[in-house]
């Protein structure tokens, strides 16, 4: 069974065993798309940010109700993994 790891300062965020530097640089990236977003308020912003990351309109809108969406992300996943063990842990 992996390790669940966190960060204090990654809200959120939840990697499975240890983390790679590229998935701490999307989480890192992604805090601070979130917190200029609550700091500004400007939905423009937000769009053009997320639509630059490949975002769809519903992952979009869903952001722009509840940022928190933004930084809540599993890190570490691969395709074909099973996540089972986490409903017994």
């Amino acid at each position: 069974m992996p390790r669940i790891t966190t960060f204090l300062e990654l809200p959120g965020a939840l990697f499975l065993g240890t983390p790679s530097n590229e998935d701490l640089e999307v989480a890192r990236h992604m805090q601070t798309v979130r917190a200029d977003y609550e700091a500004t308020d400007c939905q423009a912003t937000l769009w053009a940010d997320l639509t630059q990351l490949f975002f769809g309109y519903d992952e979009i809108a869903a952001a722009i109700l509840n940022p928190a969406s933004l930084t809540r992300a599993l890190y570490g996943w691969r395709p074909g993994m099973s996540l089972a063990w986490l409903k017994a842990a």
